[in-house]
């Protein structure tokens, strides 16, 4: 699970995901200091699990457009903060391009 963790916040927020939305894969670290020990999913890990995998699916990365500005955003959610550089142009079919 701490491996699985470590990867997702590296494109969470590619993926459009709030740490609220992961808490119960975070829970699952709770209570141990082994990182080996076995874990057993429970259904709202699992759900969100599922959550990543639409995600993943649905998503792919957008080229930058050097015609069109980058913007940096920090968002806020529950007191933790995460970036994301973007893209925004109302033509494209998909307005908004997280790079």
């Amino acid at each position: 699970v701490q491996k699985l963790m470590g990867s997702l916040n590296g494109i969470r927020p590619y993926l459009g995901l709030t740490n609220s939305q992961l808490q119960p894969l975070l829970d699952l670290l709770k209570h141990s200091n082994d990182p080996t020990e076995p874990r057993i999913l429970n259904k709202e890990a699992l759900n969100a699990i599922h959550r990543v995998e639409q995600c993943i699916y649905k998503k792919f990365v957008s080229r930058i457009d050097l015609s069109q500005l980058v913007q940096f955003f920090v968002l806020i959610d529950k007191t933790v903060p995460f970036r994301a550089l973007v893209q925004w142009n109302s033509e494209w079919d998909d307005p908004l391009h997280i790079l």
